[in-house]
């Protein structure tokens, strides 16, 4: 092949990306500023691999993430996962008991998870965290992106009490770290913690959720909502992000 196809060929090549750079754009306009930085799409030519690593530390994990499946742990990830240890270490009876991180995938998924375990002075275990953040591969498109973010802080409703720090303050800094502006959700926040454990008993309080519009755009849906125990304690803070890429 002589050098001017050669050239020709590199140029079409170049071309050809561009015209996907400026369609996958294109296709992701209805996102804020603030979701372009939530979300992940990675070029991937081929399917994962299947792996496994179960409950190691979080360098091995990371590592792991980055080195043997070829992706990026996105930085609100690192950001929530400080501000929930922060919170769970808030009350001075408890300590960080254990964390642990898993990864694993299988040829169109792949997932890394985390679990942060506080402990008491009795030995008892009265709050905890998982987070897990789902990968999935578009074959068609060739690309890898995040599919859904979730967080759970549980807490033991037989302790008849919040075992984490300021609720208030946790939930509205969470929210700012899911692109959820302080607008949107302090009103409901405010209305929420003026209400009496009576009022909240076995509730289920959705403080924002935009999956549906999400979905019909084809943008980032999020949700966030706190269930209540039989005692109007907090026994459940959620907040789950979900990319309906297609």
């Amino acid at each position: 092949m002589n050098t001017w196809k050669k050239m020709l060929l590199i140029t079409g090549s170049i071309l050809a990306l561009a015209g996907c750079s400026e369609k996958e754009t294109a296709a992701r306009k209805g996102l804020s500023e603030s979701d372009e930085s939530l979300i992940t799409i990675i070029t991937q030519a081929k399917p994962f691999s299947v792996y496994q690593l179960q409950n190691v530390g979080k360098e091995e994990a990371e590592q792991a993430v980055t080195e043997k499946l070829n992706l990026k742990i996105p930085d609100f990830l690192e950001a929530i996962e400080a501000l929930t240890i922060q919170h769970l270490e808030a009350d001075e009876g408890l300590i960080l008991d254990a964390a642990f991180y898993s990864v694993s995938s299988q040829e169109r998924e792949a997932t890394y998870s985390t679990a942060v375990v506080m402990k008491n002075e009795e030995g008892l275990y009265p709050i905890y965290s998982n987070s897990q953040i789902d990968y999935a591969y578009n074959a068609e498109k060739g690309t890898v992106y995040m599919d859904v973010y979730k967080l759970e802080v549980i807490n033991s409703g037989a302790t008849e009490k919040y075992n984490g720090g300021d609720l208030q303050e946790y939930i509205m800094k969470l929210g700012e770290q899911a692109g959820i502006s302080e607008e949107d959700i302090a009103g409901e926040v405010e209305l929420l913690m003026a209400k009496s454990e009576e009022e909240l008993k076995n509730q289920y309080i959705v403080l924002y959720d935009t999956f549906e519009k999400a979905k019909e755009k084809g943008v980032l849906g999020k949700r966030l909502r706190i269930a209540y125990g039989e005692k109007g304690i907090p026994v459940k803070i959620q907040l789950y992000l979900k990319d309906y890429y297609s």
